[in-house]
């Protein structure tokens, strides 16, 4: 994901009551094209499960997934999960 978008973090200011999927929306609009194929399915709106979310540390899955509220000083990390075998 730093490869795609260019940096190792960056600091994203949202709305008051954004969700995961409102900062998804986000990053899609303000970084390039890799970013859109790296986050989301061909649709452009289901979350791809191959990416992992964190929010400080917990991922989203057992959160309220990409309706998960966010708060002022959260940390949320977007991780490429690696298959093999």
């Amino acid at each position: 994901m730093k490869q795609a978008a260019g940096k190792d973090d960056k600091v994203i200011l949202v709305d008051e009551n954004a969700t995961i999927a409102d900062l998804l929306k986000l990053v899609s609009r303000t970084y390039n094209r890799n970013i859109v194929t790296l986050l989301f399915e061909d649709d452009e709106t289901s979350i791809r499960s191959d990416t992992l979310i964190l929010v400080n540390d917990v991922e989203i899955g057992v959160l309220q997934g990409d309706e998960t509220r966010l708060s002022e000083g959260d940390e949320v990390a977007l991780m490429p999960i690696a298959h093999g075998g």
